[in-house]
């Protein structure tokens, strides 16, 4: 590929399963869509900081990719960008990234640890869903809405750190997360209950899990739980 080359077009390498390598040369600013998606022998992608947009479902299907750097200049990734990544284990992201489009993550079965940009304002739709190696997630200050389905699903989450006050989780947020144990919120029981807004079904599939608050400790269903003497 040439070293001139500015945007990658969309599908260039897409469905190139024999790809096991590729560097991106310095001069491209632009990753299209679906550029390698379907690359399902692509082990190592060397992106480098030229790069300032990913494109939606750029390595979708990229089921032998194990870890990957976003550069500094990105600052958004598309919908579905790594979607059923099954082995993606690291993903590295900057907090000059502000929006991460839906799907993006979806179906990243190996991924089990995640740090979310603190410019992020809104988790969106399905973000995380399927993401069953996830053991647990910090939602950053700035987030002040999760989106329906944004971690359903994610089967081997226990922890949930909530930092915004008021943060609005929607539907399904949190569906079939059967082993969330704990939720950490940084207010008070009564900031929980009255500034957090829960949609319907927000948790439906968990179990009985624990909000711990500054001030104490709610069940699953908002109680107080009282510490026993």
């Amino acid at each position: 590929m040439s070293n001139n080359i500015i945007t990658i077009d969309d599908y260039t390498f897409s469905g190139c399963t024999g790809l096991k390598s590729f560097t991106i040369p310095n001069s491209v600013i632009t990753i299209g869509e679906d550029v390698f998606n379907g690359c399902t022998g692509l082990t190592n992608i060397t992106i480098p900081n030229s790069v300032t947009k990913i494109g939606g479902s750029a390595f979708y299907g990229c089921s032998a990719l194990t870890d990957i750097t976003l550069p500094n200049r990105v600052t958004s990734i598309g919908s579905a960008t790594f979607y059923n990544c099954s082995k993606l284990k690291t993903i590295i992201m900057t907090d000059n990234i502000t929006s991460i489009g839906v799907y993006a993550f979806k179906g990243c079965t190996s991924l089990d640890n995640v740090t979310i940009p603190k410019n992020i304002t809104t988790i969106d739709y399905a973000v995380f869903s399927g993401c069953t190696s996830l053991k647990s997630v910090s939602i950053p200050n700035k987030v002040i809405c999760i989106n329906e389905l944004a971690f359903s699903g994610c089967t081997a989450l226990i922890d949930i750190n909530i930092t915004n006050k008021s943060t609005k989780i929607n539907a399904f947020t949190f569906k079939d997360c059967d082993k969330l144990a704990t939720i950490n919120y940084q207010g008070t029981m009564d900031e929980w209950k009255k500034n957090v807004i829960k949609s319907a079904n927000w948790d439906i599939g968990t179990n009985n899990y624990i909000v711990i608050c500054e001030n104490g400790k709610l069940d699953k269903n908002g109680e107080e739980l009282l510490e026993q003497l």
